[in-house]
């Protein structure tokens, strides 16, 4: 099984990523682009692969709370030991 980490870093610029996490193996996206400006319907999008708005959560929510499964559900149901 192939171990995975998603790091998540909220208003944190590039280069100082570069700077302190550059020694980081993995895949790193240069060109992406957001759902929302607000991190909790970010992460709602980015842990379920759908729109925040088709699950819930908008602006201004506090936290993630639908009835959709996952990212780490997903992950946890094939055998995969997460953590947040």
């Amino acid at each position: 099984m192939t171990n995975m980490a998603l790091v998540v870093l909220d208003t944190l610029r590039k280069d100082y990523f570069d700077e302190h996490f550059g020694w980081l193996p993995g895949t790193r996206y240069e060109n992406a682009y957001s759902p929302s400006h607000w991190t909790v319907p970010v992460h709602a999008s980015m842990f379920t692969g759908r729109y925040a708005s088709e699950v819930g959560v908008y602006a201004n929510h506090e936290k993630l709370d639908c009835s959709q499964e996952v990212l780490a559900e997903t992950l946890s149901s094939n055998g995969y030991t997460t953590r947040a």
